[in-house]
Parts: C-alpha cells; structure tokens; sequence
C-alpha cells in the first residue's frame, strides 16, 4: 500500500469517526433511549466544468453510511454538520483518472414554511427547507495524463441547497457545491440526493 493510500485512508476513517459522533449526539431523547437509526445517503453529482468532464466523466457518485436522524430545519432555523464522499467511481481502485471529493463543514438550515412544534411530533411531517454551507474539501485526484498524482489536496468554499424532509427517516435534496480550483480542476458542481435512516 503506498503513502498516499494509507493517507487517504488515515484521512477518510477519520472523518467517518468524526461524522458517526456527531449522529449519535444529534439523536432525540426518545432515540437515545432505544437503539439509534441508520442509513445511508446516495446520490449523484454533475461537475459544470468542460475540463473536468472530459477527465473524470460528466457523472460522479455521492454516497455514505449514516447514523442520527436526517437532516431537518428547526422552527427557526438550525445549524448540522455536513459530510460526504463523492467519487467518480475509482474509489477503491487504482486509476489513471481518478476523482474523489469530501465536503466536510457547517450549515445552515432554515424552513421554507413557517413551521410550528405540531409539525415535529407527526411522524411522517413534511419539512420543505433551504440553507447553506461553510466548508473544506479533502480532495484526492489523479490523471497521469496532465501530470496531476494522486495525493490530498485541500479546497476551500461552501453550497446552497434546497430539500425537504419526511420525518426523521427520509430526505431528498438539490445542492450546488462551490470550490476553489484543485490543480487546475474546476470541481464544482451540482448535487442531487437522498436519504434515507431506519
């Protein structure tokens, strides 16, 4: 296994610890009580940049394991941490172009209606919200053809997304990443996805 593989490796269960504390602490008490939901978040990502698409193709996979309830605004607001793992695919296999992006920050969620504690105590209430997100991106790239190796490179930016969630056990949503550029790749981009905890 080379250096740059055990990093990334070392980097990635780090985050994965870090996102899985998180979850556990955001449980509600009742959650706490019985075991904790899980689940997974799954989705796609479309780079808006020519070079990038032409590299690294114009569709990436977003996914990840995870624990706590789903993202939901509070009745004024609330703020969550953001984590994800978007790839073109070449995650766990070596590649001479290989693409991988992890969001790690802070949001903002705020809800699109006016929402009152009644909404929070059905179990299957419709929570439309929008937000946004403060960021830092692990990214990990690779294409021998532009002389680019693999190895961890930081960026640096945030999104604003729109979604809604169903309970604490579904979502769906619509995000534009915004970075800056890695290595003369511009990797911004929209992603769409869902999710869902059990």
């Amino acid at each position: 296994m080379t250096k740059s593989v055990t990093k990334s490796v070392r980097f990635g269960v780090g985050l994965v610890s870090v996102v899985a504390l998180s979850g556990l602490m955001a449980q509600p008490a009742n959650a706490q009580q019985g075991r904790p939901l899980i689940g997974a978040n799954i989705g796609a990502y479309f780079p808006t940049n020519g070079k990038t698409r032409e590299v690294f193709g114009n569709q990436f996979l977003n996914y990840g394991f995870a624990l706590g309830r789903v993202q939901r605004p509070g009745v004024r607001g609330r703020t969550a941490i953001d984590f994800a793992v978007i790839t073109n695919g070449n995650l766990f296999r070596d590649s001479d172009r290989r693409a991988i992006i992890i969001p790690v920050g802070l949001t903002y969620l705020a809800p699109l209606r006016e929402l009152s504690s009644s909404d929070y105590s059905q179990r299957y209430s419709f929570l439309p919200y929008y937000g946004v997100s403060g960021n830092v991106f692990g990214t990990f790239i690779r294409s021998d053809v532009d002389g680019v190796q693999n190895g961890l490179r930081m960026s640096y930016g945030g999104s604003a997304f729109i979604g809604a969630a169903l309970g604490n056990n579904f979502f769906t949503q619509v995000r534009y990443y915004l970075m800056t550029e890695v290595r003369g790749f511009e990797l911004s981009g929209w992603n769409i996805s869902a999710g869902f905890r059990f």
